[in-house]
């Protein structure tokens, strides 16, 4: 009865620890990654709002001054004269002249076209590093299976060496040395584990809600290899032209022409119309009878303060500050993707490299060092060098592939496209 106790126990325990498993990896391809990025990483959900808040902006600059409505006694006599006490009702509306209102919700509006291009570009950006995120860590995955694919490959070195040191072929200096290389390579593995698990923790960060859980842990799946591309420079630069930073700041052109605009009709002097009703509502014998009156006034102000022209000057500076900015995010765009272009077209140079077959001349060469060592023709110090040349081929046949895939994105970051998956 107690084995089976124990037998149940340890039943619930490893299903539970599997469902625990379970809930705590998971496994997203690109489009899968960059898709819940973009619901839940928490600095985009925040720019989100600024969107609402320009809307909200805009629905206040649609507001009209509001009427003031007044009422009380406008006449007390204190002389004694037997004048009659005067209560008074009245209305203030206050006149906007000038086409303030519509100049004021045009700036507005403009401000809203502003936020959603910039939540656009917000958009762009978030999906270039998410991607670049993504990349770093399968180029991490790889070099770890790399690493341990020669580790593999030193192990049975040792063995080999091992059985031929209780054969008598070598000495027990070579099976010491293997075993040493083998240790060493080791630690080369434990980093590229670390390098693994840390790539994989900077994937839970562009997640946001969706990975707020410490013990859950992000793999990925896809290839670095790809197809190089060929990319018109022509289009890329017209493509670049329309990216969402650039249309923000063509935007923010507009925006401050009509805020411009607005600070000139806000010089425009506002006047006040106010309509009370007055009557009388008491006197003495004798005295005048009870009546009843109505005035309208018209207040108008004196624009001595339309003297200092601070408000239009700043509007007009801002405007200019700010053309000159579209002129520079247009030249910027420009350079980026011509930046992005060149260094694209080296990586795939760099690419074509290692499949012209400097990988697979590496293999061969250690494929041959070692059917000559086991027959006693090669030294292991020839084997060691050779292993570590097909080691660092492979490493940098994946840092070629990492940085073709990162020029890539760079390509399409640059000229404001989107069309990725590895």
């Amino acid at each position: 009865m107690k084995i089976v106790y124990v037998v149940v126990l340890a039943m619930l325990f490893g299903h539970g620890q599997a469902i625990g498993q379970e809930r705590a990896d998971t496994t997203l391809s690109f489009r899968d990654y960059v898709q819940k990025v973009t619901e839940h990483n928490l600095s985009f959900l925040a720019a989100q709002h600024r969107v609402p808040m320009a809307q909200a902006q805009l629905a206040q600059a649609r507001v009209f001054p509001d009427p003031v409505v007044s009422g009380g006694i406008s006449q007390v006599d204190v002389s004694g004269q037997a004048a009659p006490l005067m209560s008074t009702l009245g209305i203030t509306l206050p006149l906007e002249l000038g086409g303030k209102r519509s100049a004021r919700m045009n700036a507005a509006t403009r401000d809203v076209s502003v936020a959603e291009a910039a939540l656009d570009d917000a958009l762009r950006t978030l999906r270039a590093e998410s991607a670049t995120a993504f990349v770093q860590a399968l180029a991490a995955r790889r070099v770890l299976e790399r690493k341990k694919q020669t580790l593999s490959s030193l192990e049975r070195l040792v063995e080999v060496n091992t059985r031929r040191v209780q054969s008598g072929d070598i000495g027990e200096v070579a099976l010491i040395q293997s075993r040493v290389e083998s240790q060493r390579y080791r630690s080369e593995v434990l980093a590229a584990e670390g390098e693994l698990r840390a790539a994989e923790q900077a994937l839970r960060l562009p997640l946001g809600r969706a990975a707020l859980d410490r013990s859950s842990v992000v793999t990925v799946k896809g290839e670095l290899v790809s197809t190089p591309r060929a990319f018109d420079r022509e289009s890329l630069m017209q493509q670049a032209t329309a990216r969402a930073d650039v249309r923000a700041q063509r935007l923010s052109v507009e925006a401050a022409q009509a805020k411009t605009t607005l600070a000139a009709r806000n010089r425009m002097v506002d006047v006040s119309l106010n309509v009370s009703w007055q009557r009388s509502l008491q006197s003495e014998p004798f005295a005048s009878p009870q009546y009843d009156a109505l005035s309208a006034v018209l207040s108008l102000p004196m624009p001595f303060s339309r003297m200092y022209r601070g408000e239009l000057q700043a509007a007009q500076h801002s405007e200019a500050q700010t053309r000159l900015l579209q002129q520079e995010s247009q030249l910027r765009a420009e350079v980026e993707v011509e930046q992005a272009l060149t260094r694209y077209q080296a990586s795939v140079r760099q690419l074509a490299l290692y499949k012209e077959g400097l990988m697979a001349d590496a293999e061969r060469v250690l494929a041959a060092t070692l059917y000559s060592y086991q027959r006693g023709s090669a030294t292991l110090l020839e084997v060691l060098s050779a292993q570590r040349t097909v080691d660092d081929v492979h490493l940098s046949y994946t840092s070629a592939l990492t940085d073709h895939a990162l020029q890539l994105i760079a390509v399409e970051q640059a000229a404001g496209i989107w069309d990725l998956d590895f």
